[in-house]
């Protein structure tokens, strides 16, 4: 289950980076828009969050550094690490998810 998790994510996912130290580390992630569910307004997918993302990426020495703060680019922007999470299965890592927020005038740096 856990390899199938994480080849999944590898086979949805394109190259971000890690932007740390005045380099940039690559990996493999799916950068998501964030979306909320519970609202009069929303329709059945519910309504975009500005400026909002997530992002999801098998457990690795690279995604294991994200941090509150840290930077990310990809997907065409560059997004601040609001929160990360590491998701377990039997007690093994599976997946981290990061909630992300565009930076201002990030538009069109491609990764």
């Amino acid at each position: 289950m856990g390899l199938r998790i994480r080849n999944a994510l590898r086979r949805v996912g394109c190259t971000v980076f890690l932007l740390e130290g005045g380099g940039k580390i690559p990996f493999t992630a799916s950068i998501q828009p964030a979306i909320r569910l519970q609202s009069h307004d929303a329709g059945p997918m519910g309504i975009g969050r500005r400026k909002r993302a997530v992002l999801y990426a098998a457990c690795n020495e690279v995604t294991k550094r994200m941090a509150e703060g840290s930077r990310v680019r990809g997907t065409g922007a560059v997004y601040r690490v609001l929160q990360t999470e590491t998701l377990y299965l039997a007690g093994r890592e599976m997946y981290i998810w990061a909630a992300l927020e565009k930076e201002t005038g990030s538009e069109g740096d491609g990764a």
